[in-house]
């Protein structure tokens, strides 16, 4: 793939519990913790796996992964899940977004409390080598040329790479058609394949296929 050096937005990540108080005193953790976050490959699952070993150090206990597609659905499980401090979630932006853009059982304010911010992260436009075009001006006059033809994979609806490519779109004035996936490390699969063309992905789930020149 090609770096096209289109910057749009920011990813947040952070850890999340469950609940306003979390288990406190010399007992806590006394069993493995469930990190709940977004799907293999994404960047939030990225960001999340560069953490695990200082995490599990500290505390003394395993720390399981369990990915999940999709932000809203990430917070659903957790949400539904006792207050107690062995549930926790690693999550993008998508977490408080999708509460905005469709009816969720959580509320991403009241249901759960911050305990760090892991990092943040740029979206950038990737394509595949099938793509003949080398710079962002190069895209935008393919896409204005082929008007529908180009289209772009994205997780969920309100997550950072899909409002980067809209945003993107409306700044543009191109119409590239989205191919939606339940999230953002199948998506970039099949960028990686060849079968979507492009992607505005976390620059953490790329960083390694840009170095490669992929």
């Amino acid at each position: 793939m090609r770096n096209l050096h289109f910057v749009a937005g920011g990813l947040l990540l952070g850890l999340i519990a469950l609940g306003a108080d979390l288990v406190s005193g010399q007992e806590y953790p006394n069993r493995p913790i469930r990190l709940v976050t977004s799907s293999v490959g994404s960047g939030t699952d990225f960001a999340t796996r560069l953490i695990l070993p200082g995490l599990t150090a500290s505390l003394g206990q395993q720390v399981i992964v369990d990915n999940r597609p999709g932000g809203v659905i990430q917070g659903e499980i957790v949400s539904q899940a006792l207050p107690d401090g062995y549930t926790l979630l690693s999550v993008g932006s998508t977490f408080v977004l999708g509460p905005l853009l469709s009816k969720t059982s959580y509320d991403p304010v009241k249901d759960f409390s911050p305990i760090s911010v892991l990092g943040r992260s740029p979206n950038v436009v990737v394509v595949h080598s099938s793509v003949a075009v080398t710079s962002i001006k190069e895209l935008i006059a393919l896409a204005k040329a082929k008007p529908g033809v180009l289209n772009y994979a994205s997780g969920p609806v309100g997550a950072s790479n899909h409002l980067a490519a809209e945003l993107f779109k409306a700044m543009a004035g191109v119409n590239i058609v989205r191919i939606a996936y339940k999230g953002g490390g199948p998506a970039l699969n099949d960028v990686i394949a060849g079968q979507v063309q492009l992607i505005f992905a976390s620059a953490g789930s790329v960083v390694s296929y840009l170095k490669s020149g992929r």
